[in-house]
């Protein structure tokens, strides 16, 4: 696969290959974007309630994390949470294109 924009497996979401591994993401609105990443116990769609509302006045950014839902989970033990802040970077690099404000709950914060 290549480095672009692309749908993985079964899911409908667009995921994009960062450090290696292929993450889903889902992006609504427009103006400053906002990124919201979730903790353990879920995946992008605990900001569903979220998302309209922000979505008013921001473009905005949700995405599962490396071993959530549809994005890829690496082979080997996991050790998710040592990607996480490079990930994070990726997202904002290549989706958000810039600086993007950050929210989170949870691990996800």
């Amino acid at each position: 696969m290549s480095d672009e924009t692309t749908a993985r497996g079964d899911s409908q979401l667009p995921a994009l290959q960062v450090n290696k591994v292929w993450l889903a993401y889902e992006t609504s609105g427009a103006g400053d974007p906002v990124v919201l990443v979730h903790g353990n116990w879920g995946d992008h769609e605990v900001w569903d309630q979220v998302v309209p509302l922000l979505a008013r006045n921001r473009r905005v950014i949700t995405y599962d994390r490396r071993g959530y839902s549809a994005s890829e989970r690496p082979p080997g033990p996991r050790r998710i949470k040592d990607h996480d802040v490079e990930d994070l970077a990726g997202i904002i690099a290549r989706v958000a294109d810039g600086p993007a404000h950050v929210v989170g709950h949870s691990f996800g914060a």
